[in-house]
């Protein structure tokens, strides 16, 4: 019986490693394809540019409240994109390419990691965020209890 615990506690153990192996390649996958060269390429769009602009406008003018472009608020926008990315700025001192596009590459990095926690590739989204917390990857304290609460963990 005692040998039947044991290789039982065993798997377990290694069910649980290669999770958490899982967990790590994902999170790496995605920061290699999100995250590198992130700020390297110029703006190839008019998209990317028109929000680097409305960024830029609120990161100059200060004015947090509502985006806008050339003296006109754009009300039909959802600033959020532009709140992360002016934090961004704030935080690196300035507005170019990396700054716009950290955003995208930050939620979409936490919409894998919540898609992998709900198809059970990832055991707990909590142990990744404290990963990333090691590595010096500041969450906001909100944010983490949003992405737990979605993920069934908070």
């Amino acid at each position: 019986m005692n040998l039947v615990l044991t290789g039982v506690s065993r798997f377990a153990e290694s069910v649980t490693a290669s999770r958490s192996r899982g967990a790590i390649l994902l999170l790496a996958v995605c920061l290699l394809l999100f995250f590198l060269n992130l700020g390297r390429v110029p703006f190839y769009d008019r998209g990317e540019s028109r929000e680097g602009l409305v960024v830029w406008e609120m990161f100059t003018s200060g004015n947090w409240t509502l985006p806008i472009v050339n003296d006109a608020y754009i009300p039909f926008k959802p600033p959020l994109f532009h709140w992360t990315a002016l934090l961004v700025a704030k935080i690196l001192g300035g507005v170019d390419e990396f700054t716009l596009r950290f955003p995208s590459a930050f939620f979409g990095t936490l919409g894998v990691l919540l898609k992998a926690k709900e198809t059970g590739l990832l055991p707990a989204v909590a142990l990744v965020l404290d990963r990333l917390e090691h590595l010096r990857f500041r969450v906001d304290p909100e944010t983490r209890q949003a992405v737990l609460r979605l993920a069934g963990e908070a």
